[in-house]
């Protein structure tokens, strides 16, 4: 009788899935989804009323904003922002705020 001396490799469905999104090269993708999916819970209504356009570049968010007094106040408050988004997030994927 031989017995079965296969090497399994295994692992569970997450790890699977990181491994796959690692891969492809779609886990910004998936934090970008995410970050449009949280945006009025990370900045409050008053703000995401204001915003046009969020998305990732890199490691830098891009905003669109169609208030310019907005856009001044989170120039003063980037820092916090980042802090905020990358909390929500769970990862550190934040490094910049572009204003467009």
């Amino acid at each position: 009788m031989m017995k079965d001396v296969r090497k399994t490799k295994e692992q569970s469905l997450k790890e699977a899935i990181d491994n796959m999104l690692h891969a492809y090269k779609l886990q910004g993708k998936i934090y970008e989804v995410q970050l449009v999916d949280k945006w009025e819970t990370i900045v409050g209504k008053p703000i995401a009323n204001h915003t046009l356009q969020v998305y990732l570049k890199g490691k830098k968010l891009c905003l669109k904003l169609d208030s310019d007094g907005m856009k001044n106040e989170l120039v003063y408050a980037k820092t916090t922002l980042i802090g905020r988004i990358n909390y929500e997030l769970g990862t550190d994927i934040i490094e910049d705020i572009v204003f467009l």
